[in-house]
């Protein structure tokens, strides 16, 4: 039970981390700084597939 929930909480924090990268890459294309931009969002991606690779191995 503890492991489980140990895991959600992990999930959630990559997920939470993963759209702040993405706000954040959006906020930067709306000002202008595409490469930035660019830097963030790709953070923002590898931090959703993160969160999605830890949260199926949780369930294995």
């Amino acid at each position: 039970m503890i492991k489980k929930n140990k895991l959600k909480f992990i999930f959630t924090c990559f997920l939470l981390s993963s759209i702040c990268f993405l706000f954040v890459a959006l906020m930067n294309f709306l000002d202008g700084n595409t490469t930035i931009g660019i830097t963030f969002l790709l953070l923002g991606l590898s931090f959703f597939l993160l969160s999605t690779t830890h949260l199926k191995k949780g369930h294995s």
